[in-house]
């Protein structure tokens, strides 16, 4: 079983109570060790100082959003932390929402409001199924792909490539 006692978690929420419901689920888990920050600069500021196994954050922040936070940290931060998991939060749903996400480098996004058994659900996930980090010229971040089977092997780039 996964020991989550010194598992160490970085929170990024401005809304206190919200964070405050976010550290409950947490320590109902087992994550005692917790980093919070209100904003993503001070965010980006933790993440140099400290190795974090997965990080929480919200979208909507100022001076720093979530989304710019995720940025810097998958190409400017050094490693580990720029290898972490990052699990989004955000009343911001829309399909091209959530690409954007996705496409910053996001690993999991959470639709507010949210229910603590969705939120377990998708961090147990992203810790004990933790997928390939992808470094391209465009993009640093989780393989995007979820669906493992009938992956191209190498000689073809897409679906389209595969028909007869």
């Amino acid at each position: 079983m996964l020991s989550l006692d010194k598992f160490p978690v970085l929170l990024v929420e401005d809304d206190a109570g919200l964070s405050d419901l976010v550290k409950q689920v947490l320590r109902s888990l087992g994550f005692t060790n917790v980093t919070t920050a209100a904003n993503g600069r001070i965010a980006l500021e933790r993440s140099l100082e400290r190795n974090f196994k997965i990080i929480l954050t919200d979208w909507e922040m100022k001076p720093m959003s979530g989304i710019e936070f995720v940025r810097y940290l998958r190409t400017l931060v050094p490693p580990p932390n720029r290898y972490a998991p990052v699990l989004m939060f955000t009343g911001r749903t829309s399909l091209e929402d959530v690409q954007y996400a996705r496409d910053a480098g996001v690993n999991e996004f959470l639709a507010k409001p949210f229910s603590a058994s969705e939120l377990s659900k998708r961090l147990l996930s992203s810790i004990q199924h933790p997928r390939q980090f992808i470094t391209a010229e465009e993009y640093a971040g989780p393989d995007r792909r979820r669906k493992r089977e009938n992956a191209p092997d190498g000689k073809f780039k897409r679906a389209e490539d595969m028909k007869p």
